[in-house]
């Protein structure tokens, strides 16, 4: 029974060339472009899940508007909105800071390295987030400025985040 269904779709195709070739390319293309779709969420929804407080973290925008239009939307915000959103919201219990600082030369006794991505983050950021130490205590690793935290594996693991320092904002 199903060998006589192949068979009449196969005649359908081969009566009706051009049709039969338009419908099989758009079929293809937009199977393509659904899997390439679910592949590029999937993997944006991957990022930072080995979190312990993973449902609790949030990320906040900035967007500004000039006349109506919007002019800026980033991650950019101003260093006050933290402590704002701590004292006009209850739900907020914490926030960090984290300043992109670029490329950097980390020396260490008499060893330098250059390190392409540091970012300086507030003393509470490993009580935020859960990244795994190798060793040293995650409360006490940030608490002084200049003290710094590698990440082994960072490109598995984090948002692009491979040594942080402790500063004073």
């Amino acid at each position: 029974m199903i060998k006589n269904y192949f068979k009449i779709a196969w005649r359908k195709v081969m009566k009706n060339k051009t049709f039969s070739f338009i419908n099989i390319a758009g079929l293809t293309l937009g199977m393509t472009a659904c899997l390439l779709i679910l592949q590029y969420v999937s993997f944006e929804l991957s990022f930072d899940q080995f979190h312990k407080n993973v449902k609790d973290i949030y990320r906040v925008y900035n967007d500004r508007y000039q006349n109506g239009k919007l002019i800026q939307h980033g991650t950019i915000t101003y260093s006050g909105v933290g402590k704002a959103m701590n004292d006009d919201y209850e739900e907020v219990i914490e926030n960090v800071r984290v300043l992109p600082q670029g490329e950097q030369i980390i020396t260490y006794e008499e060893k330098k390295v250059f390190e392409e991505d540091a970012f300086a983050v507030d003393s509470n950021f490993l009580t935020m987030f859960t990244f795994p130490l190798l060793a040293g205590d995650p409360n006490t690793a940030l608490q002084e400025p200049k003290r710094l935290y590698l990440l082994k594996n960072w490109r598995e693991k984090c948002f692009h985040l491979k040594a942080a320092t402790s500063v004073s904002f």
